[in-house]
């Protein structure tokens, strides 16, 4: 059962022992916090972290900001407790304040009065329906680590290859290591996101977590309906389809907070705008799994396991198959060719490897649609479905 306020504070323990049982869940404090680096975020008995990253984002009003709540805990375990709020426009520094020397009770009341009012809704309802006009709550993925496993691997040599520890030889070809480190780095996947407006160094609310990040997918799947059918889009939300367009993407902006700078938020009205929006939460999503697949490879390393780190990453991903080709095959050849015959744009690339992939989860889902059963299970490799990704 999850204990009081009144309980918490009226603990006869001391004080240094009640601060160490709270601490289940680190989370990073927020790197303006003059303080950060003598303090934690509070988290009580049960795990729950006192850190609140609320996001508004309205194509309307032209809002785009946010309000950062964190209750700090002084890492001496003494009982002078902290409040740090942080609020401003997304991408900017913003303003900030600090309360300190608080006592514990006054913390958590000064914290909760300030959530109900950005968000108009109780810290213990704070996963309810956002309010009209309000503040959403913005979950968050938290690591023991602040520092995100993705920066290890973006490390490079001057030859551009990741640092990596080698507890063993590693099993890959040197094709399928290019490979490996190319998918596992994580400024490709920055860069891209940095021209859909999403700066993931700069953006104040950290990592998001999945159950957000699947709010954004359902949130651009409303547009997407709105998209293909606007008639029955109208009749649902009793609106113009402009308004529409813009409640829909004010929502989705708010989930998925995007730096515009002071320009207005954009609407989401087009099929290439939607698809693009699609590519962005899914490669937030590859950033979470990813940050996954190397924590528990420092972990298997911690515990000196003998799998080299990119074989860890490569069996990581269910393949089952991945193979360069031979540039001197007739497949690589044929590859090449329609490479560069799909798209004009591409007809001066240079093309480094092309690889054949297959993976679990297609073979499984292209059985289940009765496609060429019996040699998926036979596991014949000319009749399996391959993926050629060239680069």
């Amino acid at each position: 059962m999850k204990r009081s306020i009144e309980d918490e504070h009226n603990d006869t323990g001391p004080v240094c022992t009640k601060h160490k049982r709270s601490r289940v869940v680190k989370a990073p404090i927020d790197g303006l916090c003059p303080i950060k680096d003598s303090f934690d975020v509070y988290a009580d008995f049960d795990g729950t972290v006192l850190d609140a990253s609320l996001s508004l984002s309205s194509i309307e009003g032209n809002n785009n900001k946010y309000y950062y709540i964190q209750l700090l805990a002084p890492k001496d375990g003494s009982a002078k407790y902290a409040l740090w709020t942080h609020w401003g426009r997304v991408g900017e520094s913003g303003q900030r304040k600090l309360e300190q020397n608080l006592v514990l009770e006054s913390a958590m009341s000064s914290s909760s009065r300030k959530f109900k009012d950005k968000t108009g809704l109780t810290w213990d309802k704070r996963y309810g329906a956002p309010k009209a006009n309000k503040y959403t709550l913005i979950e968050k993925s938290y690591n023991d680590d602040p520092d995100d496993a993705l920066e290890k691997i973006g490390n490079t040599s001057e030859k551009g290859k990741a640092l990596e520890d080698k507890p063993s030889a590693c099993m890959l070809s040197p094709e399928l290591q290019d490979l490996v480190r190319f998918l596992f780095n994580p400024d490709n996947m920055k860069s891209a996101m940095t021209s859909q407006n999403y700066n993931y160094n700069k953006l104040p609310l950290g990592k998001l977590s999945k159950t957000t990040l699947k709010k954004g997918y359902l949130a651009l799947k409303d547009l997407g309906e709105v998209i293909q059918n606007p008639d029955a889009a109208k009749a649902k939300y009793r609106g113009t389809l402009k308004d529409i367009f813009s409640d829909l993407s004010s929502k989705y902006h708010t989930i998925i907070p995007h730096d515009f700078g002071r320009k207005r938020p954009a609407p989401i009205n087009t099929e290439d705008q939607l698809k693009a929006e699609v590519d962005l939460v899914e490669m937030l999503g590859n950033m979470r799994i990813s940050n996954e697949v190397l924590k528990e490879t420092e972990t298997s390393r911690e515990g000196q396991s003998a799998v080299h780190s990119l074989d860890a990453r490569m069996a990581s991903l269910g393949l089952q198959e991945a193979l360069a080709l031979d540039e001197r095959s007739p497949e690589f050849g044929h590859m090449a060719q329609y490479f560069r015959h799909a798209d004009g744009d591409h007809s001066d690339a240079i093309i480094r490897h092309i690889y054949r992939v297959s993976r679990t989860e297609e073979v499984e889902r292209f059985v289940h649609g009765g496609y060429d059963a019996e040699g998926m299970e036979n596991k014949t490799s000319q009749r399996l479905p391959k993926t050629a990704v060239a680069w």
